[in-house]
């Protein structure tokens, strides 16, 4: 009997379907969004410099906009459980295209740091609400898989339009840069409104407004083990272009490059595996990656091995995200599951942030090496928690031809 529902298990898993015409298009929403997000990102400092602004300022501006951005997506969360998701997605898009577009009016860095604070609020909506719905999209037997493509769009936006970005700044057309990037925002926003959204049961009563409200209690633990790990992440992304030149391998965007082209290969495949075979064989070997390669980045003597960690970090990185955040929809129903994605993309944005900031500490005391091989524990700490998550999260049934 065990072998009979174990194979009627594989058969639904297999004839659920994933590429349905909504899914397809919150992924190409996911892309847009991204892809207005990463084009401004590098941008920033170059414009707070036309400005006459400082580096520190450039630091501020930054930092100000993660901030506002992670606290929205707790209220974001909310707001997709209790008022919709075509509402809030809608409105989070609209405010971020229109503030985008407002950064070619900003006259002084103190006007830009409050239009990124306030796109940093449609941000954090329009980027957790993506999310959610997409949670809502996939069939449940294919959540990981589902959830890696869908990473993948904005994977593939991270890998080129920096670029595009940059070549804005190089000819110094940033009124045009700005224009560019909220038509994409509000390109997503035109495809937002062809999607048909699942419906969210409204709560009977009111509660009033908590913390235990804005995040998912079950979706806790694999969103701490996400932050720890990202805080690895922080590392890396941060400052692996200055170590680059700081230990003379050449230049640094070519660890991003190859960095996205694993990450691409691997994402998609990570969730398929996640869902066939278990979270734990894709996260466990996923964390000993990320560990190996910046214990690796340590000592990377040459431009090869500086490649092939990148190359490890990407597999790492890649294998992690989908299973993790898999595992924050799973336990809960559609009428908590923006909640869930808040929880799950807070987590990330803090654990940056605390790597970012470690990192630049270690780094003025100790040196880059040293900090690299203190990176290297972070996941370490987050395969303990992730152990601890196992406990709490039913691991997705092997096929039968396993058993």
């Amino acid at each position: 009997m065990i072998k009979l529902a174990e194979k009627a298990s594989t058969a639904v898993r297999k004839m659920e379907k994933l590429w349905s015409r909504d899914y397809v298009l919150i992924v190409l929403v996911n892309f847009l969004i991204f892809s207005g997000f990463q084009m401004l990102t590098p941008c920033i400092p170059y414009v707070v410099d036309h400005l006459n602004g400082t580096d520190s300022m450039a630091g501020i501006v930054s930092c100000c906009f993660t901030f506002s951005s992670v606290i929205m997506r707790l209220f974001a969360g909310r707001l997709l459980d209790t008022r919709g998701r075509r509402t809030v997605f809608v409105a989070g898009l609209f405010i971020m295209g229109a503030l985008i577009f407002c950064h070619r009016f900003a006259a002084a860095v103190f006007v830009l740091l409050g239009i990124r604070i306030l796109t940093g609020v449609g941000w954090g909506i329009s980027s957790t609400a993506s999310g959610a719905i997409a949670g809502d999209l996939i069939p449940r037997s294919r959540i990981s898989e589902g959830m890696g493509f869908f990473g993948l769009a904005g994977t593939l936006a991270m890998a080129f339009m920096p670029v595009v970005g940059m070549a804005f700044v190089g000819k110094e057309k940033y009124g045009a840069l700005f224009t560019f990037a909220a038509g994409l925002t509000f390109l997503a926003l035109i495809m937002a409104l062809m999607i048909h959204y699942v419906d969210i049961p409204k709560p009977k009563e009111k509660k009033p407004l908590s913390l235990g409200l804005l995040l998912e209690r079950k979706a806790a633990l694999p969103a701490l083990t996400m932050l720890i790990a990202c805080c690895c992440y922080g590392t890396v992304n941060t400052f692996i272009a200055r170590y680059a030149n700081h230990i003379g391998v050449g230049n640094g965007g070519t660890f991003f490059t190859v960095y996205a082209l694993f990450l691409m290969a691997v994402r998609p495949f990570a969730g398929r595996l996640a869902d066939r075979y278990g979270f734990s064989k894709v996260v466990i070997p996923g964390l000993l990656l990320m560990s190996g390669a910046v214990f690796l980045i340590s000592w990377a003597p040459n431009m090869v091995v500086f490649m092939g960690a990148a190359a490890l970090f990407a597999c790492g990185f890649g294998a992690i995200y989908p299973s993790l955040q898999g595992m924050c929809f799973l336990p809960v129903g559609k009428e908590r599951r923006g909640a869930a994605n808040a929880t799950f993309m807070a987590a990330l944005d803090v654990g940056i942030g605390i790597g970012s900031i470690y990192a630049g500490q270690m780094i003025d005391h100790l040196g880059y090496q040293a900090m690299y091989v203190g990176s290297a524990i972070f996941p370490l700490v987050a395969l303990a928690l992730f152990f601890l998550a196992l406990r709490r999260h039913q691991e997705p049934a092997p096929p039968a031809s396993q058993q």
